[in-house]
């Protein structure tokens, strides 16, 4: 067991215990941790995740974190290529540390200039929304997102995005569009290319031929597919945008 590379774990709650064994796999390089309840092992999985033995390389973290938590607990993981987060959980502890009485509690670690996070090989950020438009240009324009800013590639993978109603949106807004990517750029001034994926489903071919033509216009090239992900259980839509 101790030459486990891959482990996806789907848990109501993450204890001590679990951690522990995790932490044991000393050739883990792919990680996934969702936590169905966020009220139960998030600080249990803040504290030890930086404990992990493994050169992890791709690690994907589904738990009510906060920004500033997830880049501390994810520093010492030198290794690190990919990380990947759960937006939807993040956006309701945007509050949490800075009500905090935490006298540990300090911004998230960035260098000299302030930009990066120091860690040195971390080059893709990938973000599952579920949200308003408003919501996800909220979410990027985050202070603490800037210790990612040194990343050459940003996905956000769009589960739905929703209308002010909660309800899927029909349509798509160039308007937010356009500052939501201007805020991706600001953010993440290193970024060479920057992907929207969506489930084929939530788009119709004249929304799929509105987001074409904009990007098209935001960017120097772009590339679109479709193709299957076991992840939503359903064709995606994805555009790349090469800055």
């Amino acid at each position: 067991m101790k030459k486990l590379e891959t482990l996806r774990i789907n848990c109501w709650c993450v204890d001590e215990e679990l951690m522990q064994m995790i932490i044991k796999f000393e050739m883990l390089k792919h990680l996934e941790i969702r936590i169905a309840n966020w009220y139960f092992g998030p600080r249990i999985l803040h504290r030890q995740l930086s404990n992990l033995k493994g050169p992890i390389e791709k690690l994907l973290v589904s738990s009510e974190l906060t920004i500033y938590e997830l880049v501390r607990s994810i520093e010492p993981l030198k290794t690190l290529k990919e990380f990947r987060i759960d937006g939807r959980s993040i956006q309701s502890s945007f509050d949490s540390f800075a009500n905090r009485n935490d006298d540990k509690c300090q911004p998230a670690k960035v260098d000299a200039n302030e930009q990066n996070l120091m860690h040195l090989k971390l080059h893709t950020l990938h973000v599952s929304v579920d949200s308003t438009y408003e919501e996800l240009i909220k979410l990027i324009s985050h202070g603490d997102f800037k210790a990612f800013a040194d990343i050459k590639k940003l996905v956000i993978d769009v589960i739905a995005i929703l209308s002010k109603d909660n309800q899927v949106s029909s349509e798509s807004s160039p308007e937010l569009l356009n500052n939501l990517i201007e805020n991706v750029f600001e953010t993440f001034k290193q970024l060479d290319v920057l992907v929207f994926c969506y489930k084929s489903s939530d788009i119709s071919e004249e929304e799929a031929h509105i987001l074409r033509e904009f990007f098209s216009s935001r960017c120097k090239s772009l590339k679109e597919r479709c193709e299957w992900s076991d992840e939503c259980d359903e064709e995606q839509t994805i555009f790349e945008l090469y800055k």
